[in-house]
């Protein structure tokens, strides 16, 4: 009864929502992004125009926050619960995938201000956010 219940509530977020299986793309680091010197020790993401779909992997020591909100404006965030969980950005593979609104395309993701990522460095006992450029981020149809 419970799992049910269960596939109901999901199939009636993903129905309201406007998700349709199958237009998602992947975001990752673009390949001629330059590293920054220093380990992750969080991290901000903004979304206008789509939604987190799924997540390629949650790093031992995260904790990550998303909120795919009805009006296409998504945030997700993360941050490492100690120090030895902070991440070098060449570990990083990919982050997200996600599902664009209705009416738009991965290739309407890459506009000015559609996705940005904030990275909170650790380096010389020191910490420091860092917003990165769009030219630093890939959208992949998938």
């Amino acid at each position: 009864m419970r799992r049910g219940l269960a596939d109901l509530c999901l199939w009636l977020i993903v129905s309201l929502a406007g998700i349709q299986p199958g237009s998602a793309c992947a975001l990752r680091f673009a390949s001629n992004f330059a590293i920054p010197e220093g380990r992750i020790a969080a991290a901000e993401l903004s979304i206008r125009h789509g939604a987190v779909g799924a997540i390629r992997e949650v790093p031992p020591g995260w904790v990550l926050t998303i909120n795919n909100d009805p009006s296409w404006i998504t945030t997700a965030s993360g941050h490492a619960l100690v120090g030895a969980a902070f991440l070098e950005p060449a570990d990083i593979k990919g982050f997200f995938s996600i599902t664009p609104e209705p009416g738009y395309e991965c290739s309407s993701l890459r506009r000015q201000g559609h996705i940005t990522l904030t990275l909170k460095l650790y380096r010389d006992d020191r910490f420091r956010w860092i917003a990165l450029s769009r030219d630093s981020l890939d959208l992949l149809e998938h």
